[in-house]
């Protein structure tokens, strides 16, 4: 199951999600997911998150922990302190920050 915050959605907080999580729109605040955290092309997360593995193709400022792995795809971008046991940085991706591999 997965949960969806669509595109053109504007959400800040705190979101705790018991499974994987689709985000196309804004988010500001900490996400902690227990599943995969997909960041869209064109959405945005300012803050914290926390998941299993994490996949961006948007925009991402703050650090970021999962457990699995993190994949910046091409046109995405983090900025901020990446953990993780696996950091991919696609070709075209955008990445400024530290990098801590840990297993």
């Amino acid at each position: 199951q997965t949960s969806v915050i669509a595109a053109g959605t504007e959400l800040s907080g705190r979101l705790t999600c018991g499974s994987d999580l689709h985000l196309e729109g804004r988010f500001t605040g900490e996400i902690v997911a227990l599943g995969k955290v997909t960041i869209s092309a064109g959405a945005r997360v300012e803050g914290p998150l926390r998941a299993r593995s994490v996949a961006v193709s948007g925009e991402v400022h703050g650090s970021v922990q999962a457990e699995e792995g993190i994949e910046i795809q091409r046109g995405g971008s983090i900025a901020g302190e990446l953990s993780s046991a696996c950091v991919v940085l696609a070709e075209g991706s955008d990445f400024h920050g530290r990098i801590d591999v840990a297993d």
